[in-house]
């Protein structure tokens, strides 16, 4: 899947760029993460350049600053949860946006890298309850995963806190420093946690199923008009 996304999102640039007969500068804004991969791959084996793009990387520090900037036109496409893109387009999302969003999303990237990591003293679900644990955002993204993860797991709602503390970086860092009990983190941060003594307690993939759908590229209003992917 990884390579015939970063293929599909060049030939569907290259499309474009064949109609306007001109080359393109594309900003595209980003959480840290392995879902990259694809755009990685196309940038290293010049799948871009081949067809007359540079693709300019931004590492967001959370869903908020990315979905505001999008929205309002500062980059052209943002790699990023489905959750976000539906909350913000509905009137729900967390940041206060001076236009009305009108996102698009692309098409899907994969279904949902996302790994429920505790401190080294959290070792089950169950004693997660009490403990304050972090997301992005209250209102969007992957609060409501973590949540249901949560709930699975034989916690209810008030038996436990959530924190906003941004993207994955901040919950990441935030996590090694023991400041909260848990997180969701992204692939591959789960694998530098669980090696520094760090729990894995579950799977986006294992709570819902592998039809979930994890991060999407959606465009902006006003961002480029990329060829919609069936």
């Amino acid at each position: 899947m990884g390579i015939t996304l970063g293929a599909i999102f060049a030939l569907a640039v290259a499309y474009q760029l064949a109609m306007s007969g001109s080359a393109l500068a594309l900003e595209v804004i980003v959480f840290a993460g392995g879902f990259n991969w694809p755009i990685w791959a196309a940038q290293q084996q010049g799948y871009f350049a081949n067809n007359g793009v540079e693709v300019h990387l931004t590492l967001t520090p959370g869903s908020e600053y990315q979905l505001k900037s999008l929205i309002e036109s500062k980059f052209d496409l943002a790699m990023t949860a489905i959750d976000n893109v539906i909350a913000y387009d509905e009137g729900q999302g967390e940041a206060s946006v001076t236009v009305a969003p009108n996102l698009v999303v692309v098409m899907g990237g994969d279904n949902g890298f996302l790994r429920l990591v505790t401190v080294p003293e959290i070792a089950s679900l169950a004693a997660l309850k009490g403990k304050a644990l972090t997301v992005d955002a209250r209102t969007t993204g992957y609060a409501f995963v973590l949540e249901k993860m949560l709930q699975l797991g034989g916690l209810r709602e008030g038996e436990y806190e959530l924190v906003k503390a941004g993207g994955v970086l901040a919950r990441f860092d935030d996590l090694m420093q023991h400041k909260h009990a848990g997180t969701l983190l992204l692939s591959p941060f789960e694998v530098s946690a669980e090696a520094r003594g760090f729990h894995v307690l579950g799977s986006a993939i294992d709570a819902f199923g592998g039809h979930y759908q994890g991060w999407s590229p959606p465009r902006g209003a006003n961002g480029l008009r990329i060829m919609q992917a069936n």
